[in-house]
């Protein structure tokens, strides 16, 4: 999943920088999501692309996280065919980072936005926020396995993430899926936003939600996403993830750890809206339901 987006440069000025982000449908990132069956850039991939455009201005320095991030229009590309998206980049108001947005420009000025954030230089402190227990993790016998999760879950190859999964009333915990197929051409090809990671949070939280609340949604904004020094490639032992309320009561925490207790990934203030397409209501009732069970 990681490494695919490289935008090209195509203009920049004292004030602002424009890519070009060319996607493909026949791509692992775009093949294997396609909830209603219609390739979607998930979100985690569109949080990469930003993070791309970002770093080809941020010389020396590393990305620490994303604020404010905003998923709008989603962004479709048709089956077989191609996509050409740009992404725009700022100086932020509060001179922290970059204000990125990722959208489909039209020849009348009417550009469909698809996702916005700010990417920041520098390391955050809300991640003190979030309150947990310690680090998550779960039995090798407990919960419901990936493949069950994946019956009605509308993921496939690269993004089948959880490996597993266990409700536990007032959080969820998920293990990572270690076996995950390639999907970029070569390990020269190095991801800035650890994107399987990401969707990993955002997968856990969803599957939290629906297993509290009966709800499927999709991503809609995310207050912060903390970086952490580790992929899952470097993760030492296994890595799991934690989803549970927020403080606020509404919007959604997670974070993701590896078995030496090192956080990789932290997600605050997640916020989901209905889901825009046409499904099976039954599929997510049967998931559900086998989440509370355990089976």
């Amino acid at each position: 999943m990681a490494g695919l987006f490289l935008p090209a440069l195509c203009y920049r000025s004292v004030h602002e920088a424009l890519f070009q982000l060319d996607l493909d449908s026949t791509a692992p990132y775009l093949a294997d999501h396609c909830p209603g069956g219609t390739p979607l850039l998930a979100t985690a991939m569109a949080i990469e692309a930003l993070c791309g455009a970002a770093q080809s201005l941020l010389v020396g320095e590393r990305i620490h996280g994303l604020t404010n991030v905003e998923v709008h229009d989603p962004c479709v590309v048709p089956r077989p065919g191609r996509r050409t998206a740009a992404i725009r980049v700022r100086e932020a108001v509060n001179g922290d980072g970059l204000a990125c947005s990722l959208f489909t420009p039209a020849p009348n000025g009417r550009d469909t936005l698809h996702a916005s954030a700010t990417v920041r230089r520098h390391a955050s402190t809300a991640s003190a926020a979030l309150r947990h227990d310690g680090a998550p993790s779960i039995g090798t016998a407990a919960g419901v396995l990936g493949a069950r999760i994946y019956e009605d879950f509308f993921h496939t190859g690269c993004y089948r993430v959880v490996d597993r999964a266990e409700w536990r009333a007032d959080h969820l915990v998920a293990r990572f899926n270690p076996r995950l197929p390639a999907s970029h051409p070569g390990p020269e090809q190095r991801s800035l936003s650890t994107p399987q990671l990401v969707e990993f949070a955002l997968q856990t939280a969803g599957l939290f939600e629906l297993a509290s609340s009966g709800r499927m949604r999709i991503p809609h904004r995310i207050g912060n996403i903390v970086l952490g020094d580790g992929d899952a490639g470097s993760a030492s032992g296994p890595v799991h993830a934690r989803a549970q309320r927020a403080i606020d009561g509404e919007s959604l925490d997670a974070w993701v750890v590896d078995g030496a207790g090192q956080e990789l990934v932290r997600v605050l203030g997640y916020e989901t809206v209905p889901l825009p397409f046409v499904v099976e209501l039954d599929r997510f009732d049967r998931l559900r339901d086998a989440l509370r069970r355990g089976t």
